[in-house]
């Protein structure tokens, strides 16, 4: 469901899964930060980089990065992400994240927006897709929790982002 992704560790050991990745890269933290340390950069150059994350290498993560300005036209322009945030089976937030302009980071805390939607504005397969992902994964028992998706018109694909067991929500971005 998501971009080629690996344990920062899995990506400095391995020169086979280094030549995997294509052109740019992210790196994440793997807990939540508010996206304030992601990072897009290329495999050079984390490589480069490598001394900074001795010993903190199985609290990153290295993704494949893929464009995702293509969707929601009539919603947004730009790059854009949506949220879906679940209390145990049901969707009961949907959350448009749009990046300040020149980033690819989404989240509020590194400067995006964030939009509230009605069902009826998602696309229908993402719905779908996000009851595949609650299935196959068996998240049933999971009380709160969001997924992150974005669509990439190259690969006309949609991806998971992430998985989110503390989601955010818009109590920052209404009362700050």
């Amino acid at each position: 469901y998501q971009p080629f992704t690996v344990l920062l560790s899995s990506f400095f050991w391995s020169k086979s899964i280094q030549k995997t990745f294509k052109n740019k890269i992210v790196l994440k933290p793997i807990r939540a930060n508010g996206w304030k340390w992601i990072v897009l950069t290329t495999v050079p150059e984390l490589l480069k980089e490598r001394k900074k994350y001795y010993g903190l290498e199985e609290l990153y993560i290295v993704q494949q990065f893929k464009d995702f300005s293509a969707w929601y036209p009539w919603i947004c322009t730009g790059n854009h992400d949506i949220m879906l945030m679940f209390a145990g089976k049901n969707i009961i937030e949907i959350t448009l994240r749009t990046p300040k302009k020149w980033d690819f980071r989404s989240n509020i805390w590194s400067g995006g927006t964030q939009k509230n939607l009605k069902k009826n504005q998602i696309p229908k397969d993402l719905s779908s897709l996000s009851k595949k992902i609650y299935k196959d994964l068996d998240l049933d028992g999971i009380d709160i929790f969001s997924m992150d998706f974005a669509y990439c018109k190259k690969d006309k694909q949609r991806y998971l982002l992430e998985i989110n067991s503390s989601p955010g929500t818009r109590y920052y971005q209404e009362h700050k």
